[in-house]
């Protein structure tokens, strides 16, 4: 069984909620006559196509054509069910609701079963000292891990034996990525065996996916959940459900690349701390940051694929109008090494020293310092500017190109001229 909230409660908030303000919350409006507009927060767009009207308390985008009431604009930015954003709404209003049971829906039975699959791999961990210790070992407390709901995965046959007891739907436990069924002999294994269990949780807090380690570094040293009806990678950030609100509070986020940088981040009081489930941040993941912060700091690991992932990351983040800055750690730790090592205060400097974006791009591709030939440094700036193409508000384009100049010896106006041309 599920839970709904009376009509009678959502035509009460509807009277009472002004889409205006609410909207207002998350992106920046502005009059246009009658009504209100934007760029809209749905798809890219360099003239405002997104209107809302207070008179109606709709809004519409005649970009994309997404529409609706204050519900379906929450529900589409936090992607979240109907009375998730029922809620969210009414507490704003600072309403009280009640809920009733209703027949559970079919997304909802993912969400228990993985709910109940985490709670049965968290409480594998408090059987297991060797997981146990090697989470202590990374300077894991206890209420960290009860935070993030940190598990173990056991043996194949003790998994499908609480899968059978519980009497876990076998197609559902497949759906979600949890059993497979063995190529050779037709019998069914479970896909995380021997592994430290990362829940991966939607923003509203429902565990959609796993992530998991092995305590060596044998490889894959980490693998993670299938695309499900529940779960896409590259729509989700890591962390975001306990995030969000420092994030919104601060207008900042730090992106990292893996579990245990948010998790030993958060634990630091680190709370704006995301990750973005692998080095390969995809457009999806930069619109949400959008939808709650204006200022990105990344934190990638200061390696080859690091440094690839952090330019590429670069230019995602511009195409979403977000400011960017590099934080510069020492090569070969991530962020959860490096706060180990050497505490929350010096990482926090390392955020004040952060690099802007085009500072570290040039930083990049000068390598080691070492004299350059024109024909180098021509091939640098063509490949800046393909970044510089994405900045939307002139007066940063203006700087970029400034810096590039000074950085290069190059004649400010020519540099423009040839971007102009680019």
């Amino acid at each position: 069984m599920g839970e709904y909230i009376s009509q009678e409660i959502i035509d009460s908030i509807l009277h009472q909620a002004d889409i205006v303000q609410i909207i207002s919350e998350y992106i920046p409006l502005t009059r246009a006559g009658r009504n209100y507009k934007a760029l809209c927060p749905f798809h890219e767009e360099k003239n405002p196509s997104f209107m809302v009207s207070p008179e109606k308390q709709v809004f519409h985008c005649f970009g994309c054509g997404a529409g609706g009431n204050i519900f379906t604009f929450l529900m589409k930015w936090e992607n979240i069910s109907f009375p998730e954003a029922v809620r969210i709404i009414a507490q704003k209003l600072g309403m009280p609701i009640s809920l009733k049971e209703k027949q559970t829906g079919e997304k909802e039975q993912f969400y228990q079963i993985n709910a109940r699959v985490a709670e049965f791999f968290h409480q594998q961990l408090k059987k297991n000292r060797v997981a146990q210790n090697y989470l202590y070992r990374r300077g894991f407390k206890p209420a960290t891990i009860d935070l993030f709901k940190i598990g173990w995965a056991p043996c194949s046959e003790t998994f499908l034996n609480f899968c059978r007891t519980n009497n876990l739907p076998r197609e559902k436990l497949k759906e979600l990525g949890l059993i497979k069924t063995s190529i050779k002999d037709g019998n069914e294994y479970s896909y995380f065996r021997e592994r430290i269990m990362f829940p991966i949780f939607s923003s509203s807090g429902k565990i959609v996916a796993f992530g998991a380690r092995v305590l060596d570094e044998s490889l894959p040293k980490y693998i993670n959940s299938p695309s499900s009806p529940v779960f896409d990678k590259g729509r989700n950030l890591y962390g975001l459900h306990l995030a969000c609100s420092e994030m919104r509070k601060s207008g900042e986020a730090i992106l990292v690349e893996g579990y245990t940088d948010v998790i030993t981040l958060h634990q630091e009081g680190i709370n704006n701390s995301v990750a973005s489930l692998g080095t390969s941040l995809t457009d999806s993941q930069a619109r949400m940051l959008k939808r709650y912060v204006n200022k990105v700091f990344l934190a990638y690991d200061e390696d080859s694929a690091g440094e690839a992932a952090t330019v590429r990351g670069i230019d995602l983040l511009l195409e979403n109008e977000l400011q960017v800055n590099i934080i510069s750690l020492p090569r070969g730790e991530d962020p959860a090494e490096f706060v180990r090592k050497r505490g929350k205060k010096a990482f926090l400097r390392k955020k004040q020293e952060a690099l802007p974006y085009i500072d570290y791009r040039i930083k990049v591709a000068k390598g080691d310092g070492g004299s350059l030939t024109l024909e180098k440094k021509l091939e640098i700036v063509n490949s800046l500017f393909s970044t510089l193409k994405k900045i939307k508000p002139r007066h940063i384009l203006d700087d970029a190109l400034r810096k590039i100049a000074e950085a290069f010896n190059f004649s400010e106006e020519s540099l423009r001229s040839d971007f102009n041309r680019f």
